[in-house]
C-alpha cells in the first residue's frame, strides 16, 4: 500500500533531504519546532515494515510517499537496522522535556532494551516521578520550564541518590552544569543517544569522588 503526501512549496535543497529524518534536525527558529515529526513517521513505518521516499526538485514541489506492507504481506522479514544495539543493565530512565513528542522515539527505543523511560514535562513532574521511584539514571534536557531548571532538578535528584548518573541534552554552548555530568549535543542520532544512555548505565553509579575527578 502506498500513501502519497504532496505540497506546493518550493522544494528543498539536496543537503536538507540528507538529514530529514534526523532527530531534532529543523529548519524552523529556535522554539517553534522539535525537529522530531519525521524521524517518528520514519520510525513508526521502518517498525511496520514499510518504507518512506521523498521527491524534491529545485523550484518544484515535495512528496512523500509511505510504502506499507498489506497484512498478508506482513511475514515478508523487515530489512534490518544499520546499527545494531545491544541491552545492557536495565533500569528505570526519567526523560525530562518541557516539549511534548521529544522523547517519544526515545521511550521506544529505550523499552526495546528492557529499559522503563517516563517521561515528565517539566522539573516538579520529574520530581514526583523521582519520589515514587528509585531510577538507574536522569536525562534531561536544557531549559525547563516552570521555575525549576535542570540544574535544580539534578541536583534534587542526587540529594535522594548521590550517585546518580546524570545526562544532560542541549544545543546551547557554554552551558553552566553541575560538576561529574555527562552531556550530549543537539542534533544527534537517536542510536547515539541510546547507546550513550546504555554505556552509563554500564560503567555504573559514580561516587561523588569519581564525580570531583571527571568534572
Amino acid at each position: 500500500m502506498a500513501i502519497s503526501v504532496a505540497d506546493t512549496g518550493t522544494s528543498m535543497l539536496p543537503a536538507m533531504l540528507k538529514r530529514l529524518f534526523e532527530p531534532f534536525f529543523t529548519t524552523k527558529p529556535l522554539g517553534q519546532s522539535t525537529g522530531l515529526g519525521l524521524s517518528r513517521v520514519y520510525g513508526f513505518v521502518r517498525q511496520l515494515g514499510g518504507l518512506v521516499r521523498i521527491k524534491s526538485a529545485p523550484g518544484r514541489d515535495t512528496t512523500v510517499r509511505l510504502l506499507l506492507p498489506l497484512h498478508e504481506h506482513m511475514e515478508v522479514a523487515e530489512e534490518p537496522r544499520t546499527t545494531t544495539l545491544q541491552a545492557g543493565p536495565c533500569g528505570i530512565v526519567p526523560l525530562v522535556d518541557d516539549k511534548d513528542a521529544a522523547w517519544g522515539s526515545t521511550a521506544d527505543r529505550l523499552g526495546e532494551l528492557g529499559h522503563t523511560a517516563l517521561e515528565a514535562r517539566d522539573g516538579p513532574e520529574a520530581l514526583r516521578i523521582l519520589a515514587t521511584t528509585r531510577p538507574a539514571m536522569l536525562v534531561t534536557d536544557i531549559g525547563l520550564p516552570n521555575g525549576m531548571n535542570e540544574r535544580q532538578v539534578a541536583e534534587a535528584t542526587r540529594d535522594r541518590q548521590p550517585n546518580l548518573p546524570v545526562l544532560f541534552i542541549t544545543g546551547s554552548a557554554g552551558t553552566s552544569l553541575p560538576p561529574g555530568v555527562e552531556l550530549i549535543d543537539k542534533p544527534f542520532d537517536l542510536d547515539l543517544l541510546v547507546r550513550r544512555v546504555g554505556t552509563i548505565l554500564e560503567a555504573g553509579p559514580r561516587t561523588a569522588a569519581d564525580r570531583g575527578r571527571n568534572a
